[in-house]
């Protein structure tokens, strides 16, 4: 099998407190980050990665199959894949456990073996239901996957940082937490970099660091 330096889920929530305004942010905002030029050399610095994106509520829906990642023009392909498809999902419950559940799942199924194995779990609330994510995080660090977690703090869960923090990343994970979904653009670039920079020859992690 195919050596990959990472192997990244992209768990993006798309439940009922997910107005269609703001699932275009998200979405706009992983594409963004895919097209960014630090992120395009982080991917090209060493061997390739994989990447799927499933969306969320109590359910989840596979919006991109594994890709696999070598340049900066895989990575704009996958970008505009991003933006182009429907939402699969919506205004479901927030089961955040069945999503992760979900992740690792894929994980199994990926294309290549990775030096590494991420989920990365963004939001804009607390799971309410489904599998515990306890259970999953539990899961994924009996895997040696990595959880990390993009909280999107609105007004009406400012303290979804630390839930985050507490609940959904695994003790090698971190947490990055966008100001709304305005911000997610950002917070993503900084999360993916971050995800891929460790593996594989010539990459280092970048120097500023959150969470």
């Amino acid at each position: 099998m195919m050596l990959c330096a990472t192997l990244l889920v992209l768990l993006m929530d798309v439940s009922g407190s997910v107005s269609t305004e703001n699932f275009q942010l998200q979405r706009q905002g992983v594409a963004a980050a895919l097209r960014d030029i630090a992120v395009a050399r982080t991917v090209e610095a060493g061997p390739p990665m994989a990447l799927t994106l499933i969306e969320w509520d109590s359910r989840h829906a596979v919006v991109v199959p594994w890709r696999v990642l070598r340049d900066r023009h895989d990575l704009a392909r996958v970008a505009e894949l991003i933006e182009a498809e429907p939402r699969a999902l919506g205004f479901g419950a927030t089961h955040a456990g069945d999503a992760m559940m979900a992740g690792l799942d894929a994980i199994e199924a990926a294309p290549c073996q990775g030096e590494q194995a991420v989920i990365d779990v963004s939001g804009d609330g607390t799971s309410n239901g489904g599998v515990a994510v306890s259970a999953a995080r539990d899961r994924a660090s009996a895997m040696g996957v990595q959880v990390n977690g993009l909280a999107i703090v609105t007004e009406l869960e400012p303290e979804l940082g630390p839930w985050y923090r507490a609940n959904v990343m695994t003790p090698d994970g971190f947490v990055i937490e966008a100001a709304g979904f305005d911000d997610v653009a950002r917070a993503m670039r900084r999360k993916i970099i971050q995800e891929i920079a460790a593996p594989g020859p010539g990459r280092t992690c970048p120097t500023e660091k959150e969470g």
